[in-house]
């Protein structure tokens, strides 16, 4: 449970507290028989001085949230930037704000209340946009070699026909190294890439990352003029400046590993401020995993 005055979790009384620790808690429950204020900018009540400490910080300067009515006992959050006596002046009894889209909502509608979804902002800068497809190479345990010995191993030494040994309870784990987690690893076979040109948009560059064919990129291959049907984009997209460690990395990974040099794209200048498309799941925790990697770079 968390105090609704200064938004930190109920200390009990086998809470651990420390003099660090303690300001991540409010005292209310243990201490009862503190003296009760009320804060003059939002009206709400804080029955020790730790919690009124904690509510300052929430609701002094920049940091009010609302405004609290003490005759219908409904709390009015902070909207449009709106100030407690901004609220407090609009404010009518029974009329309660949705603390999701900050709208009014009438007491008989309270239940019934649903969101309107609101419209985004249009991004400052339309990103190069980037098209990728990944095919990955499965290495199932049916047809591993290692676990199939393993097995056999089992079989034999045990002196088992194969339906006894696939229903006996070890069997599920006479597996190799490579499939003791998991009975199929997946790892990349091929990357192809459609990426737009940061300049000339719409226009789009093919490139191939594989081990079981030479690198390909063919400029410029594939045409679909949609910026025209966006509304008043900016066609500038700003690219960042790679630093020097990150060069020094990108330039020490291997370059016969394509997951490496699929790694040295995401984390190339040319590819800064570009939106990857995927369609399936597989590739999207693949690259998701790339562009955290390259992030923390």
């Amino acid at each position: 449970m968390t105090c609704f005055a200064c938004r930190r979790r109920y200390q009990s009384e086998k809470t651990y507290i420390n003099s660090f620790w303690k300001k991540f808690f409010c005292d209310i429950k243990i201490n009862t028989n503190a003296k009760k204020t009320t804060c003059e900018r939002c009206c709400l009540i804080m029955f020790t001085p730790h919690c009124e400490k904690g509510h300052q910080k929430l609701c002094n300067g920049r940091g009010h949230f609302g405004w609290f009515c003490l005759k219908c006992k409904h709390f009015t959050y902070k909207k449009d930037n709106m100030t407690s006596d901004e609220i407090k002046k609009s404010h009518v009894c029974g009329v309660t704000t949705c603390r999701t889209c900050r709208q009014p909502i009438e007491p008989k509608s309270e239940t019934t209340h649903l969101c309107q979804i609101r419209k985004e902002k249009p991004s400052k800068f339309w990103p190069c946009l980037a098209f990728l497809n990944i095919e990955f190479c499965e290495f199932n345990s049916d047809d591993c070699k290692l676990c199939f010995d393993l097995k056999k191993q089992f079989k034999e030494k045990n002196n088992l026909t194969w339906k006894e040994l696939f229903e006996n309870d070890s069997f599920p784990s006479l597996n190799c190294k490579q499939h003791e987690c998991t009975q199929a690893i997946y790892e990349p076979l091929l990357f192809s890439v459609n990426k737009e040109n940061r300049t000339k948009r719409g226009i789009f560059s093919h490139t191939t990352i594989s081990n079981i064919c030479s690198k390909e990129k063919n400029e410029n291959v594939i045409t679909y003029n949609y910026f025209d049907l966006l509304e008043k984009p900016s066609k500038f997209v700003p690219s960042k400046t790679i630093s020097k460690a990150v060069l020094d990395i990108k330039n020490n990974l291997i370059k016969d590993n394509i997951t490496h040099q699929f790694i040295s794209l995401l984390i190339d200048e040319e590819w800064t401020n570009t939106t990857i498309l995927i369609n399936d799941e597989y590739s999207m925790k693949l690259v998701i995993y790339f562009c955290i990697f390259a992030f923390l770079l």
